[in-house]
């Protein structure tokens, strides 16, 4: 029941606070450029999140969507389908990342030390870049492994971290 309440309210503070005006989820990943990836851990095990981009914004009002996101959890020999994944749009706000739009949830993740993608919730767009003013709009990524809300872990993928694969 308790853990049921987390993600009840783990979804709610995730959800749309901003309601998308335009936007599609991505049809494919085919051609993608760009890409970041980051790790986090905790008691020593490794958590790493990426997404894929056609484009890697770099002044304010550019954008780009993200084609694909995904996750790798490191196993830790149990119960390999007990870790909760989340990825949200989150905004910088000149002291903190504020999430303003859950993008999409994996529950009970796969633990096995192999990435797997993500998915989009229908009707939300997945762009990241600047705002007019030039603070960045970042894609974070969390887990809580073992479904134990004490041991969570996030990366914020932001449109600096975007490196050019081809």
């Amino acid at each position: 029941m308790r853990r049921a309440l987390t993600k009840v309210t783990a979804a709610v503070l995730l959800g749309a606070v901003v309601a998308p005006l335009t936007g599609a989820v991505p049809a494919s990943a085919v051609n993608v450029r760009y890409r970041a990836a980051k790790s986090c851990f905790v008691d020593g095990r490794e958590f790493r999140a990426d997404i894929h981009t056609y484009g890697k914004p770099t002044q304010p009002n550019t954008w780009t969507e993200v084609q694909l996101w995904g996750y790798k959890i490191e196993s830790n020999g149990g119960d390999t389908r007990n870790s909760d994944v989340i990825a949200a749009l989150a905004s910088w706000n000149g002291s903190s990342w504020a999430h303003f739009q859950g993008i999409g949830w994996v529950e009970n993740a796969i633990e096995d030390n192999a990435y797997h993608n993500g998915p989009f919730e229908a009707g939300r767009p997945m762009e990241i870049g600047y705002r007019s003013d030039g603070k960045p709009i970042s894609v974070q990524v969390q887990v809580w492994f073992d479904g134990d809300s004490s041991k969570m872990c996030s990366v914020h993928l932001r449109p600096y971290d975007l490196e050019w694969i081809g």
